[in-house]
């Protein structure tokens, strides 16, 4: 009974993390997805495209590296768990570890929106949410169109079920 409450901890933790990190896209895309391309946009100087990308790639390293020994982790609990006799302390201060090196993480993501924002300066670091909110709207309007005729063929098999879930009630 242990091994099944500790192994649906383990799997609600995961997806915790899961969700918190698609929920900022904007902080997402300014610490990962900045191009030079996007940046020469931006009218910055060489020097600060330069910071800028170091940042970033300061970040992916970092995050590369969190990645790996929750990798670990999640390996030496998943051995714990096929024990009958599981260590739960052990696991417990493994799930701890886990904890902290995502909050390490975030912090890390955190710290390097700050240092990308302070680089670009008020002015370029507007130009460049502005730019990113354009994208996601121009994505977001695309997926619909293509959502949307998708389900236009969907339709008939939506109302037929519909029929038969009445057939089913007296």
């Amino acid at each position: 009974m242990k091994r099944i409450a500790l192994l649906i901890l383990l799997i609600s933790l995961a997806a915790g993390a899961a969700i918190a990190q698609t929920g900022d896209l904007q902080l997402a895309v300014a610490t990962q997805a900045l191009t030079q391309n996007m940046l020469q946009e931006l009218n910055l100087t060489d020097a600060e495209i330069q910071n800028i990308l170091q940042l970033q790639e300061q970040f992916r390293l970092r995050k590369e590296q969190n990645r790996l020994e929750l990798n670990v982790i999640k390996a030496q609990i998943a051995q714990m768990l096929y024990k009958p006799d599981a260590n739960t302390a052990e696991v417990s201060r493994l799930l701890e570890k886990a904890s902290q090196l995502r909050l390490e993480q975030e912090i890390a993501q955190v710290e390097t929106y700050q240092g990308i924002r302070k680089e670009m300066g008020e002015k370029e670091w507007t130009k460049l949410m502005q730019q990113i909110r354009a994208r996601a709207q121009a994505s977001t309007q695309s997926n619909n169109r293509t959502n949307t005729r998708s389900s236009s063929g969907g339709s008939n098999s939506s109302g037929s079920g519909s029929q038969s879930r009445g057939s089913s009630h007296p």
